[in-house]
């Protein structure tokens, strides 16, 4: 079979002239994908040894892709990729966002008729009724204890009842019900509006904006005139963001261990991004610990500079989107 590139004969799936390998694109589209799988996200002996490199010894991998040793070890887009994929499904599954303008409106539509004689016989039946549960919404996002949060949903839920009927409806067993859903709700979210919960959700995404800013500033303190310094650059940002995530992924699911020991891993994790860097910087480019230091100092000023402007503008982006 000759190669469809460049006309060479091939021996074996890979053209020895062009590289390129051999591949029938005249197939299904169910098999195309499942290439692309395993193109992609292909799990292989290459795994396990590129994380212990990318976790222990900081900088070994862009270290030895610069001196052709690429063969050993995940190639860096693919493990960019199924780090920043690895975060995303782990913020995906613990993340329980609570809807609390749902949960307000949840039954709201009540008519209230009498079912009997004495002062608390009263029946509550789901009607149509036009009731906006933003305001409400609003208050037990800022409100500081769950009982602040209680008063404001059961507020909106009897603010159009008699105070006869509030009063029913207050005691009644669908309040409790909703109130212990809430309750329960409340105990599971309480990071949802805190720092820690900020920063994992936050941080991440601007990580995956200022990469191109990440990969110039390394080329730069390190002198532009240096032979593959930009390709040495963009594979030590990977790299870099790549640990990132892996920390990001222990940062999130730390939230939801009980202290201190969640509180002693976000730490230690964050802790090592400043440190994981400055290793990195002097395995890679080799300028001795003082060397290292001016530098690693210079783009940390400047990339936190960039940083914080584009944490700003998510932040901004999502307050306007919400």
């Amino acid at each position: 079979m000759t190669c469809q590139n460049c006309g060479t004969e091939m021996v074996g799936a890979w053209c020895h002239a062009c590289g390129q390998k051999r591949m029938d694109l005249r197939t299904s589209f169910l098999h195309l994908l499942a290439e692309f799988g395993r193109e992609t996200f292909e799990v292989d002996g290459r795994v396990p040894r590129t994380l212990f490199a990318l976790v222990v010894k900081p900088g070994a991998l862009t270290e030895a892709f610069m001196a052709g040793r690429r063969a050993s070890f995940t190639p860096p887009f693919r493990l960019y990729l199924a780090c920043s994929l690895m975060w995303l499904s782990v913020a995906s599954v613990l993340s329980v966002a609570q809807d609390w303008s749902g949960e307000a409106i949840a039954g709201v539509e009540l008519h209230v008729s009498r079912d009997g004689e004495g002062p608390g016989d009263f029946r509550f039946d789901l009607i149509s009724s036009d009731v906006d549960a933003e305001g409400v919404a609003d208050e037990v996002d800022e409100a500081e204890s769950f009982e602040n949060a209680r008063q404001a949903v059961l507020h909106l839920r009897t603010s159009w009842m008699e105070a006869t009927e509030a009063e029913a409806y207050a005691a009644s067993d669908q309040w409790q019900l909703v109130e212990a859903r809430m309750a329960s709700n409340w105990e599971a979210n309480q990071g949802t509006h805190s720092g820690t919960w900020w920063l994992a959700r936050v941080v991440p995404g601007s990580t995956i904006l200022t990469l191109p800013w990440l990969a110039g500033l390394l080329w730069f303190v390190h002198g532009p005139r240096r032979a593959g310094g930009a390709i040495e650059g963009l594979l030590a940002a990977l790299h870099l963001n790549a640990y990132g995530f892996v920390v990001f992924s222990v940062f999130f699911a730390a939230m939801k261990l009980p202290d201190p020991l969640g509180e002693v891993l976000q730490i230690a994790g964050l802790v090592s991004l400043p440190v994981h860097l400055y290793v990195l910087m002097w395995r890679v480019w080799d300028r001795g610990w003082w060397g290292t230091l001016w530098r690693w100092l210079l783009l940390g000023v400047l990339y936190l500079l960039v940083f914080f402007i584009v944490v700003a503008l998510h932040i901004v982006y999502g307050t306007l989107l919400g």
